[in-house]
């Protein structure tokens, strides 16, 4: 992630965190993709954590950016 999350969440700068948001989205658009194209049983459960945690962590840049 190229924007400093902390520099963001310190700031409330509205562009900082809608740019942090904007990477998450990337990272879960390819870990999307990823999955569909097929990953073995053994690493799906892996995917999925990370999926979950980038889901989860633009959920909170978006209710920042909100703010």
């Amino acid at each position: 992630m190229d924007t400093d999350v902390f520099t963001a969440l310190d700031d409330g700068n509205p562009f900082m965190l809608k740019q942090c948001e904007e990477e998450l989205f990337a990272i879960e658009h390819k870990l999307k993709s990823s999955m569909d194209a097929g990953v073995s049983a053994d690493e799906f459960p892996k995917y999925q954590a990370l999926l979950d945690a980038v889901s989860a962590a633009r959920e909170v840049f978006n209710k920042l950016a909100e703010r």
